[in-house]
């Protein structure tokens, strides 16, 4: 074609964007509005170790701080929270998940994230870590527990525990389990 005529018209822009701050990162564009389901799955989705509450920052007319907490529950695609408007400019912070670390005679040691929406005792703990060594000191395991800037050290037999002849403790965010090795066993 010689000359031709065009016509373009603008039907929508990006005029901002989201940004996803903490244990997901990531600038998303938003035209005027976008779920906050959408804008996540955009960013690259919620790792393991990301908490399922998040904050959503807004900026209201008068230039204060707007903060909504959202609790999206265990399941992120089925979730009515996510369906939760996000505005250009709006900031979404995702905090760590709570966890509880392994030490010691287990199978496999590290950080284990805290499920929100049911508790964590210290058999299903140490079924999650791989199950307990042979090595292991079956009547001197410990949870260290941190109560404001106290340490609390509580001794366990977990042989009783697995038997059923004492309580199975409900473990708590940053609880440290150590189950020391026996050296004659090893």
């Amino acid at each position: 074609y010689k000359n031709p005529e065009v016509t373009i018209q603008v039907l929508d822009t990006v005029n901002g964007s989201a940004m996803v701050t903490g244990e997901v990162k990531g600038t998303v564009p938003v035209a005027t509005q976008r779920s906050l389901k959408d804008v996540l799955l955009t960013a690259g989705g919620l790792p393991a170790t990301a908490s399922h509450t998040v904050k959503i920052v807004r900026k209201k007319s008068d230039g204060s701080d707007e903060v909504i907490v959202v609790d999206l529950g265990t399941d992120l695609a089925a979730s009515t929270a996510a369906n939760i408007p996000i505005f250009p400019h709006d900031i979404i912070q995702i905090t760590r998940a709570s966890v509880v670390y392994v030490l010691g005679a287990f199978a496999r040691q590290g950080a284990v994230p805290l499920d929100q929406s049911s508790p964590l005792t210290l058999l299903q703990l140490a079924a999650l870590s791989g199950g307990i060594n042979f090595e292991g000191s079956f009547n001197d395991l410990r949870i260290i527990r941190t109560i404001g800037t106290d340490r609390k050290v509580v001794d366990v037999d977990i042989k009783k525990v697995r038997d059923g002849k004492a309580p199975d403790p409900v473990l708590q965010a940053n609880d440290i389990v150590f189950l020391p090795t026996n050296a004659m066993k090893a």
